[in-house]
């Protein structure tokens, strides 16, 4: 409330205390399909959506893991930018 009074707005305030994560939407069909750009820092310790998959279709991470440092350097290994997350709407 005191920073709010002091004339910070909400996207100030949340760009301060926390690191911000890109997300992109691309239509697959007529169904949105909403991707996260994997960044290291951010996604250790969070769980998976789903699962993440190489290009040769080996899986990474399995739905529902945590990621990990070893997981993580796997999809630098494999080239993986982009990660699929699950819609809330």
């Amino acid at each position: 409330m005191l920073l709010k009074a002091l004339g910070y707005n909400t996207e100030e305030l949340l760009g301060y205390f926390y690191k911000p994560e890109t997300v992109k939407v691309e239509l697959d069909g007529k169904k949105p399909r909403y991707l996260k750009k994997v960044d290291p820092e951010l996604l250790e310790g969070q769980r998976s959506s789903h699962d993440v998959k190489d290009p040769a279709g080996n899986v990474l991470v399995r739905k529902d893991r945590k990621f990990n440092k070893a997981s993580l350097r796997r999809m630098n290994e494999a080239g993986i930018t982009w990660i699929p997350i699950v819609s809330r709407t």
